[in-house]
């Protein structure tokens, strides 16, 4: 019977990784925050029947050409000095949208919108800069150990931005977030080394583990030592499958995303349920996706990537069929709860897919397409999903996005070939040869 591999974190690991992941709880919930207020705020500044949804759609589509050059940031420069540039496009962000609120202008408001939307496209790098610091065989764990600060920050973000902003006023939230986003840069820049660096030397941090070539070599991940194929061009990455079949996977779960953030609200309120009610049922989904995010990261560790695949549309399609059709209290938490399980996974795969298939020198790229894809997924789903509530009710989207997620399981059965754990026929690294039992396989 096997047991859970226990993981002997090494104290500078540990430490580390704490310090990212609160630094992650801590810009994103200042984000989750604004989220909250964003629609109304939009359709009070700005004009025009679709006022409410203009801030986030211009921030998503700003975010899906600021990932890529952030990555490649992150590569050239250090994962450090990346992220405390993104964080500082959050606080400009702020500080813009609180100036903009106080004045009623909604041009300068937008200008907000896109700065918050230059450091979403970059938000993968919080995930990088974790998995940077685990050998090969705990990059899934790792990952879900990143998503717990995406995680904790909507959950918190929900719970507390109400009172606050009944309190103090809308404007108040922007300024409790930019004070987030500093506390985030003073945490990161107490990291004493750069997560890149200590990528490029964990078997002096792990000791104990053994490790493939390229983790033992560090030379082989200095951008002056890296040859041709180990430094493929974003657009290469992007079309290799296993790479590609988790861009797909991002892109389709944001149907679970969008049905409860989107269609539940309305749904809801023309069914009577009270927006304190509403809102109980959206922190549900973020509480699942907090505390499933590590078990997730340890199932796909353990089950493999393509479980992962398959499991994340699975869960989410019964949770928004649970929702649409057994239209009760307890069955709408538990239903928003497996879309929240389901969202968890999908976090978790793209991260461990992308340490599977790419070297160091070319992952920071690999994830930033990740990145791309989140805000792919939030662009372009609200508004038929919001056209298939109206014509046909909750029950018809319920259906309608089930059929769709069925398309990500069907490509992860019949064309993802996993060899063994984080192993894909055709994408296998060059110095991480098969072990004994997979050439025995």
């Amino acid at each position: 019977m096997a047991t859970k591999e226990k993981i002997n974190i090494p104290s500078d690991i540990r430490n580390s990784t704490i310090i990212l992941v609160v630094a992650y709880v801590l810009n994103f919930v200042g984000f989750t925050f604004l989220i909250s207020t964003m629609s109304l705020t939009g359709k009070a500044l700005l004009t025009g029947a679709g006022a409410a949804g203009v801030p986030l759609s211009l921030l998503s589509g700003v975010a899906l050409f600021s990932a890529l050059p952030f990555g490649s940031m992150a590569d050239k420069l250090g994962r450090k000095i990346a992220i405390i540039i993104m964080i500082i496009t959050y606080a400009l962000g702020d500080l813009i949208g609180a100036f903009a609120i106080n004045a009623q202008n909604g041009t300068l408001y937008l200008v907000a919108m896109a700065m918050l939307g230059v450091g979403v496209g970059a938000m993968a790098l919080f995930a990088t800069a974790v998995t940077d610091l685990y050998p090969a065989k705990y990059k899934g764990r790792a990952s879900g150990f990143a998503q717990l600060g995406v995680m904790a920050a909507n959950t918190l973000g929900y719970l507390i931005a109400a009172p606050i902003i009944t309190a103090y006023g809308t404007t108040s939230i922007y300024y409790v977030a930019l004070c987030c986003q500093v506390a985030a840069i003073i945490l990161i820049l107490a990291l004493k080394k750069d997560p890149r660096d200590m990528g490029r030397s964990l078997q002096e941090y792990w000791p104990k583990e053994a490790f493939n070539e390229v983790e033992l070599n560090p030379s082989l991940t200095k951008a002056e030592n890296v040859p041709p194929e180990h430094n493929r061009s974003s657009l290469k990455l992007a079309f290799m499958w296993p790479i590609l079949l988790a861009v797909i996977l991002r892109v389709w779960i944001h149907l679970g995303a969008n049905f409860i953030n989107v269609a539940l609200p309305v749904a809801f309120d023309a069914m009577g349920y009270s927006l304190t009610a509403i809102s109980t049922f959206l922190v549900a989904r973020a509480l699942a996706s907090f505390v499933f995010a590590s078990p997730c990261g340890q199932m796909i560790d353990k089950y493999g990537r393509k479980f992962g695949f398959i499991t994340a549309p699975a869960v989410t399609i019964i949770g928004i069929l649970t929702i649409a059709f057994i239209q009760n209290s307890v069955c709408i938490y538990i239903g928003c709860a497996l879309i929240g399980i389901g969202n968890a996974i999908a976090n978790v795969v793209p991260g461990a897919v992308c340490n599977d298939v790419t070297y160091l020198s070319e992952r920071s790229r690999a994830v930033a397409i990740f990145g791309i894809s989140t805000n792919i997924g939030g662009f372009i789903f609200p508004v038929p999903m919001a056209m298939i509530l109206t014509n046909y009710g909750l029950s018809g989207l319920a259906v309608a996005c089930g059929a769709f997620l069925l398309i990500p399981i069907l490509l992860a059965v019949f064309t993802l070939h996993e060899t063994s754990v984080g192993h894909f026929k055709g994408y296998e690294l060059d110095a991480a040869p098969a072990s004994a039992a997979e050439t025995a396989a």
